[in-house]
């Protein structure tokens, strides 16, 4: 048996059912997967997280790194530029970097996945794309 970790924060119903989607087809397949964005405290008022979050960045690499040691996963799936960064400075292998589920990250996401324009930037079209691309990084 393959483990699956997800570390998220997560607030807003549209990603939560994106990332619901994704998790249930990739669990699906069996797959060893880590799937982060790289934030551990996550507010709606974005200047606190940053602060918050810039000053406790130490704290949550180390939380990532236990994780990741404890999953092994197959790949590290990094949701948005900041956890590209993140797991890239500490030096983690493996990295599949794909635009955050957010929907201020909606253009990315659909140049990432230019059938989505065809298909529809749907939560199940997004979902099943993101799905697809992991599994070809396997």
């Amino acid at each position: 048996m393959r483990f699956f970790q997800v570390h998220l924060a997560c607030t807003h119903w549209s990603i939560d059912r994106m990332l619901d989607l994704l998790v249930k087809r990739l669990v699906a397949n069996g797959y060893g997967i880590y799937l982060t964005d790289a934030n551990k405290f996550f507010i709606y008022d974005h200047k606190t997280t940053d602060e918050f979050s810039g000053a406790h960045i130490d704290e949550y690499a180390e939380i990532m790194r236990q994780e990741i040691e404890i999953v092994k996963p197959t790949v590290i799936v990094c949701l948005g530029r900041s956890a590209e960064r993140m797991c890239k400075k500490m030096g983690l292998r493996n990295i599949l970097a794909l635009p955050h589920l957010s929907g201020t990250a909606r253009g990315a996401i659909v140049r990432k996945f230019p059938r989505l324009e065809e298909i529809g930037a749907t939560a199940e079209n997004i979902a099943e794309e993101y799905a697809r691309e992991i599994m070809r990084s396997l």
